[in-house]
């Protein structure tokens, strides 16, 4: 009597991965959402330029400095974000890369000049870098070992 140990490619039970539980599907998920802000608010800001500059005057110089201040600050608070992450741990880091990210985008619409313009943008530039920092490595310490590398995939 022999025992057949061959796991068969085409079986899809026998090669399927294990489902993942709904908490770290929502945090995935929402993970997954805040990278797209921060790639949806980088490309539509030179399009949504165009309209700002009806509302309020910018020079070229001015415009330039409203889409770099964010990318600039996303940047160092991304270097910034990693002794916080050490010292408050990553939800905490994460809630305030939110806050920061609300805050920012309600002073931006409520911009009535080029000062509070530059300081909406540059609230979102850190709330986007924390939140870039974080996200991954929250997620992979969040999901299952068989899952890791596609939801980082995603993310």
């Amino acid at each position: 009597m022999s025992i057949d140990l061959e796991v068969d490619p085409y079986d899809a039970a026998a090669t399927s991965q294990p489902n993942m539980a709904p908490l770290v599907q929502l945090v995935v998920l929402f993970g997954c959402l805040g990278t797209l802000l921060f790639g949806y608010d980088t490309g539509i800001v030179s399009g949504a330029l165009v309209l700002v500059r009806q509302d309020i005057p910018l020079s070229t110089e001015q415009a330039e400095n409203v889409v770099s201040i964010t990318l600039i600050l996303a940047a160092l608070s991304t270097i910034a974000g990693v002794p916080l992450n050490a010292a408050f741990g990553r939800r905490f880091v994460i809630m305030a890369a939110a806050l920061l990210y609300t805050c920012g985008s309600a002073i931006v619409a409520c911009s009535v000049g080029i000062n509070s313009l530059l300081l909406g943008r540059a609230v979102l530039g850190v709330g986007v870098g924390l939140a870039s920092g974080t996200v991954p490595m929250y997620l992979a310490e969040m999901a299952p070992a068989e899952w890791r590398g596609t939801i980082l995939t995603l993310n």
